[in-house]
């Protein structure tokens, strides 16, 4: 028989729950990864509205009401952790929250991709609108007590970045998959394609949710009434010094990945050649479609490798240096991206330096969890109160106000380099789906008045832009935030439980 409310009382979580734990971030992160980047370009090239003489007013309007939904879903990730610390649920907090956001998730999710379509026009453009904010908002739900959860597994900082490092491997291996095959598909009855994708990925979202909450074990705690007003977390970020500036890293850390993530493909299209793994345009090693799948898996991998050795290096090095050798490191490889690795001809120098990347990006952002993580304690230990799942929030409405920047900037680094025109032109003939339809792409692409030109302004933005917000994280995390020393984070944690400890003493009825 199953049981239901399934708690444990040791210092650390059981090693089934790490695993059930670790292992249920790989399709939630997938199925993230592809409803928060690659909706946008399902949008751009095969949603209704590509075929619409009034495409470019429609898509600046959903790219422009994208930020203010994405931004508006940060919110309702501070708002499920004021949920999660200030109602008690009969099977656990955590489970709850997470089986609710879950479902409600693959419900909208559903409406989304598959019921908007059935719209034309700027019906389609409000129906998508409507439905999205669903789906960014609800998500919240599910996300909030899953990376809340980290706090609650080990109060040893040793076995918790060693559950961080698995559950970011697998994370990365579900996001950059998709970040791999969601561009690749394109190209070919782009449609057909994301539609297939989106349901494989809903689906296996929703089954592993429903896993992970039947078996999730909680910590069995105390139960605490708190009054937690509704924009505590936002009250904390605002309070402290130090736990503004670790969210502020994280979210110029976000950004940064997101510039040339989230906005390259359109690029490698561009530079490399239109369509899904065919040959390469004159000049080329390989096809827009064969280099975006190729650069996110071995993206992927770097980053991956960079996550499985953080533990070593911390250990070694601590996360102070680690943080400056990785931002570096990825500044080094975004200069030479800027003038070898993204330049038609040199595909292989760009996997290669891809590579690299991926490594330089999995230190400093593991480093960055950790210190969001820690900040917990932090708090705890400076004021007395322990509002984990609210500062842990914070990071996720870090990463969303990113996501959020980020669409805008795919507009901007649109109109900026002179693409949008052409971007318009690709989405008509997508529309069309003609036989011959990656080459009519490519003529209209290379007919482009100075292509090269245009191309090389895109291609900055992909790289020096990240640059910039590389070199802000990489000052806050290296010489502002105290709870970065891991000597000094030990006896925050040492202090509180000594005074849990007496709390607990002072308690105790005497006889």
């Amino acid at each position: 028989m199953i049981q239901i409310n399934r708690t444990f009382t040791t210092e650390d979580c059981p090693k089934s729950g790490q695993r059930l734990y670790v292992g249920a971030a790989f399709f939630r992160d997938s199925f993230f990864e592809f409803s928060t980047f690659f909706l946008l370009l399902y949008v751009q090239l095969a949603s209704p509205i590509s075929s619409d003489p009034d495409y470019s007013r429609m898509f600046l309007t959903i790219t422009m009401a994208s930020i203010a939904i994405k931004v508006l879903a940060g919110f309702c990730w501070t708002f499920a952790a004021v949920l999660l610390e200030r109602h008690r649920f009969k099977n656990g907090n955590y489970r709850t929250l997470s089986f609710i956001g879950a479902v409600l998730e693959t419900v909208f999710f559903l409406l989304l991709f598959f019921v908007s379509p059935l719209f034309s026009g700027w019906g389609y453009v409000a129906a998508f609108l409507v439905f999205d904010t669903l789906v960014e908002c609800v998500y919240s739900l599910n996300d909030t007590p899953y990376w809340a959860y980290i706090v609650k597994i080990s109060t040893n900082e040793k076995v918790r970045s060693r559950v961080s490092s698995l559950t970011n491997v697998c994370c990365s291996v579900g996001i950059y998959l998709v970040a791999g095959i969601a561009p690749a598909v394109t190209g070919e009855n782009t449609r057909r394609n994301m539609t297939i994708l989106a349901l494989v990925l809903v689906s296996f979202f929703f089954v592993t949710q429903m896993i992970y909450v039947l078996f999730l074990q909680e910590r069995e705690e105390p139960w605490v009434e708190r009054k937690t007003p509704l924009f505590e977390p936002f009250r904390i970020l605002f309070r402290d010094k130090e736990i503004f500036l670790v969210i502020l890293s994280s979210f110029l850390l976000n950004l940064a990945q997101d510039c040339y993530i989230g906005n390259s493909s359109t690029y490698f299209s561009y530079e490399f050649g239109y369509g899904t793994f065919r040959s390469p345009i004159e000049g080329g090693v390989l096809s827009g479609g064969t280099f975006s799948f190729l650069f996110s898996l071995i993206y992927g991998v770097g980053y991956i490798l960079a996550m499985l050795l953080y533990p070593l290096f911390q250990s070694r090095a601590g996360k102070r240096k680690i943080t400056f050798a990785g931002f570096f490191l990825e500044a080094l490889v975004l200069l030479f991206l800027f003038f070898f690795g993204f330049v038609r001809g040199k595909e292989v120098l760009g996997l290669i330096l891809g590579f690299l990347l991926g490594f330089s990006v999995g230190l400093p952002y593991l480093a960055n969890m950790m210190n969001c993580s820690n900040a917990s304690e932090y708090y705890e230990w400076k004021y007395g109160e322990d509002r984990s799942a609210s500062v842990t929030s914070l990071r996720a409405f870090a990463y969303k106000a990113a996501n959020g920047i980020q669409t805008g900037l795919l507009y901007l680094m649109l109109a900026s380099s002179g693409l949008l025109t052409t971007n318009r032109t690709v989405a008509s003939l997508e529309a069309k789906n003609p036989a011959n339809l990656a080459d009519l792409a490519n003529e209209a692409i290379q007919s482009t008045e100075n292509i090269e030109g245009k191309l090389t302004i895109y291609r900055s933005f992909l790289t020096f832009l990240p640059m910039a917000f590389l070199l802000g994280a990489m000052l806050i995390m290296t010489f502002s935030l105290s709870f970065a020393d891991e000597k000094s984070y030990l006896g925050m944690v040492e202090e509180i439980k000594k005074r849990k400890n007496v709390s607990s003493e002072e308690a105790r009825p005497r006889k």
